[in-house]
């Protein structure tokens, strides 16, 4: 069975790959984070509809309430929508009703604290002039909203933009360590130095910097590893780099597996129920938040 590596391009099982992109505590957690804050965002924070209504030509016409149900909300959280004052902790309901434009019958919901409605009165029902689908009674809210404003609003924001930071930054660098894999070059890195950046009930965290040489000309790369402590310096450690920019490199220790290969040097597949695992979260999430971006501009 052969040691080394073959030369670039190298075949990369396609489970490996994924494995490499979504492998990780710290992406899995980020992408969690991400796609349930999004979700939660479009839904409950993000009020497109009334920003519609507040930029469109309305029309009203008569409509026939058909059912009303309590929510699991409540106005201590969220938002009922317009209409008379609330106080702090009441249900919020959920009013469906169907109205017709132009001989076309439609279905829909509106929110609101409780009140009531007699069935047989008409109600009065607000429609978009060209999106006639899209419609609220009159002094009720289309949807439910997280309360507090602004501020609330913020918040939300800023944990999505956190999120969607770690996860752009660790997927760019997953997508150059793929193709390191593929295209790379190896070379021996030698340990230069040792910093330590940080200590906490007995643990320690370093930055090592690696140094390593193509074509007679030093490079170096960083590294915070978890298994600082154990490398020591002059130490020697297998990495990849780019054959036109070798300042980009990466320790083959960073990858989320490890490398098993065949008789002829190509890279074994690893096993692929571990690959569906650490794919489930980001490929969830992302499908929820086309599910919610799709529902919430485009239905």
């Amino acid at each position: 069975m052969s040691n080394e590596l073959l030369p670039p391009p190298r075949r990369i099982p396609i489970n490996l790959a994924a494995k490499c992109l979504f492998a990780g505590i710290r992406y899995q957690i980020s992408f969690l984070i991400l796609g349930f804050a999004t979700v939660f965002f479009l839904v409950f924070a993000f009020d497109y509809s009334s920003i519609l209504f507040s930029v469109s030509e309305i029309k009203t016409t008569n409509g026939t309430l058909t059912h009303k149900e309590k929510t699991i909300f409540n106005t201590g959280t969220f938002n009922a929508g317009s209409g008379l004052p609330t106080r702090k902790g009441e249900d919020i309901y959920k009013y469906l009703y169907r109205y017709s434009v132009a001989g076309k019958s439609y279905k829909a919901s509106s929110y609101r604290i409780n009140m009531s409605i007699d069935k047989k009165i008409p109600l009065v029902v607000e429609y978009l002039t060209n999106t006639p689908s899209i419609s609220r009674i009159q002094g009720m809210s289309p949807g439910i909203h997280l309360s507090g404003g602004l501020t609330s609003f913020a918040f939300v924001i800023a944990i999505i933009l956190i999120a969607f930071s770690t996860v752009y930054s660790m997927t760019y660098k997953r997508v150059r360590l793929n193709r390191l894999l593929k295209d790379g070059l190896t070379a021996i890195g030698t340990v230069k130095t040792k910093k330590l950046l940080a200590q906490s009930s007995g643990r320690k965290w370093y930055e090592v910097v690696y140094e390593f040489i193509v074509d007679g000309r030093c490079y170096q790369i960083k590294d915070r590893p978890y298994y600082t402590e154990r490398i020591e310096t002059g130490e020697q450690r297998t990495l990849l780099y780019d054959q036109k920019k070798p300042h980009k490199a990466a320790l083959i220790d960073n990858l989320p597996f490890s490398i098993v290969l065949d008789e002829s040097g190509q890279i074994r597949p690893g096993r692929l129920l571990s690959t569906v695992t650490v794919s489930l979260i980001p490929i969830a999430s992302t499908i929820l938040m086309v599910i919610s971006i799709y529902f919430e501009f485009f239905r």
